[in-house]
């Protein structure tokens, strides 16, 4: 929706939420030693919701905080 949280020509700094926070929470349905380059997943948590926190957060101006990431909450054992 244009207007809303983007206007053409406004990103990033001069953004319509600049100066506001975003905050992304998470879960995960593995270990956080899947999310690494080289294991299951081949690449980092926060590598793979970069499209959310930088593309999405940060281009509508949102201070963005790091992501909090509750690694596989229903996992046994």
């Amino acid at each position: 929706m244009c207007g809303g949280s983007w206007n053409f020509g406004q990103i990033f700094q001069s953004a319509t939420h600049k100066g506001k926070l975003a905050w992304l929470i998470t879960t995960t349905g593995g270990p956080e030693a899947a999310y690494q380059v080289g294991q299951m997943h081949d690449m980092t948590l926060d590598d793979r919701l970069h499209h959310v926190t930088w593309g999405t957060f940060a281009f509508c101006g949102f201070n963005v905080l790091p992501t909090f990431k509750g690694w596989a909450p229903f996992s046994a054992g």
